[in-house]
């Protein structure tokens, strides 16, 4: 009801709308137990006692990452120029441009896209709310994740050893020194 009376958001056009992805967790004391509720591309890893890590949380924006960053590495080849430069060179920017645009239309709370909070049905409509249980009995600790956070951590693997290799991090290391870390790595890359 807020975001449509904002200038230019038109719920038929979901670029036009403003919308985030999101990690909740829920603590129920009396069952000790944790359900977490989780859309689009944050992560959230659970740490045990024993030291095992449980990913609970799907990247549901990953084939829409790897199809940009396809048509990027393509585009940095036939112009022969650093990604970084992509968006601000005149005959990539507007390429890249129209595909997020329509990256975006195929994606956002679509039947076979990625959930994103920002109003629309069909959000909960195509069932693109990820849900779990999680025994907080046997926890030692929750940790939550940006979008952005992750990705300086991401090898060649699938998410889930960075998951990890970030989790430990952030339980050995304080906040603010993770996120430093990350900028280092991708000012490195």
């Amino acid at each position: 009801t807020q975001l449509i009376q904002i200038s230019g958001v038109d719920y038929a056009d979901s670029v036009t709308i403003p919308g985030v992805a999101a990690t909740f967790v829920l603590h129920n004391k009396t069952d000790n137990s944790i359900t977490t509720a989780h859309v689009a591309d944050t992560s959230g890893c659970a740490v045990f006692d024993d030291g095992a890590t449980y990913i609970f949380t799907p990247n549901q924006n990953k084939p829409f990452d790897y199809e940009t960053m396809e048509l990027a590495r393509k585009l940095q080849n036939e112009h022969t120029c650093p990604l970084s430069e992509l968006k601000t060179q005149p005959q990539t920017r507007d390429i890249l441009k129209s595909h997020m645009q329509r990256s975006f239309r195929q994606k956002i709370n679509t039947p076979a896209g990625c959930g994103i909070l920002n109003g629309m049905p069909q959000l909960v409509e195509h069932n693109l709310i990820f849900e779990s249980q999680i025994d907080a009995t046997k926890t030692y600790s929750i940790v939550l994740f940006s979008d952005g956070a992750l990705l300086p951590h991401l090898k060649s693997d699938d998410g889930a050893q960075a998951k990890a290799r970030l989790t430990q991090i952030a339980l050995q290391t304080p906040l603010n020194q993770v996120l430093d870390q990350g900028f280092e790595i991708l000012e490195a890359d």
